[in-house]
């Protein structure tokens, strides 16, 4: 009896650990020639990947270091900016955020949905970490956000 009773335990542990292996982060969308656009309204802003590091990394939480270029679309017209910067994405269920210099914005993912001041940093930690494109809402929901 307790052997099996072991068996089943295991069984479901690591039925458990399979469906979260699922939702790790994914870091393959994000590497350089990556384009990252987000738009409202007429206008987009754009992000163009010109160098990607992965500074630390555990099954929880992956530090990423994204170099670079900027840049605008309305309508048709796309300009770049002249000089590329430093992003600083933390991939974690718990704080995920991203630092553009010194400052550090901490992005409230949850099922509910989000401000959309922050749409663009939040397609950016998608992309970044998780490789997806799509609903904010939608995402929250397959990968278990409920950060506020």
């Amino acid at each position: 009896m307790k052997k099996s009773l072991l068996v089943a335990v295991t069984a479901i542990t690591l039925g458990g650990c399979a469906s979260m292996a699922q939702k790790t982060f994914n870091t393959t969308g994000i590497k350089k020639g990556a384009d990252i656009e987000s738009c409202y309204q007429d206008n987009c802003s754009l992000a163009r990947v010109v160098g990607f590091k992965t500074l630390e990394k555990t099954p929880s939480y992956q530090y990423l270091q994204l170099k670079v270029l900027g840049g605008e679309k309305n309508v048709d017209k796309i300009s770049w900016n002249k000089r590329t910067h430093n992003l600083y994405v933390t991939c974690s269920r718990i704080n995920p955020s991203i630092r553009v210099g010194d400052q550090v914005i901490r992005l409230p993912i949850r099922p509910m949905g989000m401000s959309n001041s922050l749409q663009s940093y939040m397609i950016l930690y998608m992309k970044s970490c998780h490789n997806y494109n799509g609903d904010i809402i939608k995402f929250a929901k397959k990968y278990n956000y409920n950060v506020r």
